[in-house]
C-alpha cells in the first residue's frame, strides 16, 4: 500500500524572508540620510530667514555709518537660539533641536565695507550646506 504524503505550501521560505529584509536594509540605507539631509535643510532654512532680516536692518545701519545691534535680540525658537558672537557683526545661531549634532551652528558675519556685505557659513549639521 502506498502511502501518499500532504505537502503544505502555505507561508513564505526562509530565502523569501532573506530577500524582503534585505529590500528593506537597503531602503533604509537610503532613505535615512536623505531624511536627516531634508531635516537639516529645513532647519538650516528657519535660522537663515530670521539671520536675513536681521540683516537686511543692519546692513541699512552700516550703510547709514551707524554700530550694528546685537542679534541677541532675536527671539529663540524652539530650534535655535541666537546670540553675538565676540562683535556686534556677528550673529550665531545655535541649534537645540533633538536631530542636531553638537555644536551645530550656523553663524552670520556682517563687514561695513563699503559696501557692506554679509557672509553665513554652518558648523556641524549645517557645515555642507548652501547658506
Amino acid at each position: 500500500m502506498k502511502r501518499k504524503f500532504q505537502t503544505s505550501e502555505a507561508g513564505f521560505t526562509l530565502i523569501e524572508l532573506m530577500v524582503v529584509v534585505v529590500i528593506l536594509a537597503i531602503l533604509a540605507a537610503v532613505a535615512i540620510p536623505m531624511y536627516k539631509s531634508s531635516v537639516a535643510d529645513n532647519l538650516a532654512g528657519e535660522a537663515t530667514q530670521t539671520m536675513s532680516s536681521w540683516k537686511g536692518a543692519e546692513l541699512a545701519r552700516l550703510q547709514a555709518g551707524k554700530t550694528v545691534r546685537t542679534c541677541a535680540t532675536l527671539a529663540a525658537s524652539t530650534n535655535f537660539t541666537y546670540a553675538a558672537g565676540g562683535t556686534n557683526n556677528i550673529c550665531i545661531a545655535t541649534c537645540t533641536h533633538a536631530s542636531c549634532a553638537a555644536g551645530s551652528t550656523i553663524t552670520m558675519t556682517l563687514a561695513a565695507g563699503p559696501p557692506p556685505t554679509a557672509a553665513m557659513t554652518g558648523a556641524g549639521d549645517f557645515s555642507g550646506l548652501y547658506l
